[in-house]
């Protein structure tokens, strides 16, 4: 579902023309405003002669330069439109072949993914926090004259001691 580079460039080439026509549009319809004025301006200097004639043949005219840029107001509205959903549509090509691309990185890296990799990666995870387990127990066993006493004798002489504490005061 990938879109030609052909298509991508008749597309480029359609938004400019649009483009173009637009602002040709627009320069028609400039011409039409001054035209428009023109004619009004006639038409009052024949009233102020008294030619009504002449008024409403430049009337006429000033109605038919309305309608003309009506014309062009519509042709205007369909040029932008056109151009729009061109534009849009670009868009969504492009969206749809970056998720393309995406979503073909992302089954690559799922075919060279395996299960069984990823359980081995595991294991040996778990395997070095046993091993610093092992290494922190080694690290908290008392070595030396402090692995020689008994915990059940040093309890017993501590009592012994609380309790001479507590005669010495009551004394």
């Amino acid at each position: 579902m990938r879109v030609s580079s052909q298509t991508t460039s008749r597309t480029v080439d359609a938004i400019q023309k649009l483009s173009e026509t637009e602002e040709l549009l627009i320069k028609r319809q400039e011409v039409l405003d001054r035209k428009i004025a023109l004619e009004l301006e006639r038409a009052r200097e024949y009233l102020r002669a008294k030619n009504k004639r002449g008024a409403t043949l430049a009337l006429k005219k000033k109605k038919m330069y309305e309608q003309q840029h009506q014309q062009l107001e519509s042709q205007l509205e369909r040029v932008s439109e056109q151009q729009s959903m061109l534009e849009n549509q670009r868009t969504v090509v492009e969206t749809v072949d970056a998720m393309r691309v995406a979503a073909h990185a992302s089954k690559q890296v799922m075919t060279e993914m395996r299960i069984g990799d990823v359980d081995k990666v595991l294991d040996l995870i778990s395997e070095q926090a046993d091993g610093m387990r092992q290494i922190q127990d080694a690290l908290g066993t008392p070595v030396g004259p402090a692995a020689d006493m008994d915990e059940d004798d040093l309890r017993n002489e501590l009592e012994e001691l609380e309790a001479e504490e507590l005669d010495s005061q009551l004394l």
